[in-house]
Parts: C-alpha cells; sequence; structure tokens
C-alpha cells in the first residue's frame, strides 16, 4: 500500500509500551518509519469497519 502526498498533520498518541517496542520493531525491520505503519494500520482498519 502506498500513501497519497499531501498536507500532514501531527497527532500525539499513547500505547502500551509492548506495543510501542513491536512498532519500532517491525518498522526497523521494514525499513519505514513509525508514522507510516500507523497510517497505513488506520486506514486499513477504517476500510475493513466502515
Amino acid at each position: 500500500m502506498t500513501l497519497e502526498k499531501g498536507k500532514k498533520v501531527r497527532k500525539t498518541i499513547v500505547i502500551n509500551e509492548e506495543v510501542g517496542a513491536l512498532l519500532d520493531s517491525f518498522a526497523d525491520q521494514q525499513k519505514v518509519n513509525n508514522s507510516y505503519l500507523i497510517e497505513i494500520a488506520i486506514l486499513d482498519m477504517v476500510k475493513k469497519y466502515k
């Protein structure tokens, strides 16, 4: 999945420490940043449960 380029907004999230560690590890493994993964996950979830 690729993301559209456009205006970005900064959001602060609070997540479980273990989930944060999983996110960091997966982002490093995939060589992408956390924001990219979170944006894809949110889009996927919204499309799935819309």
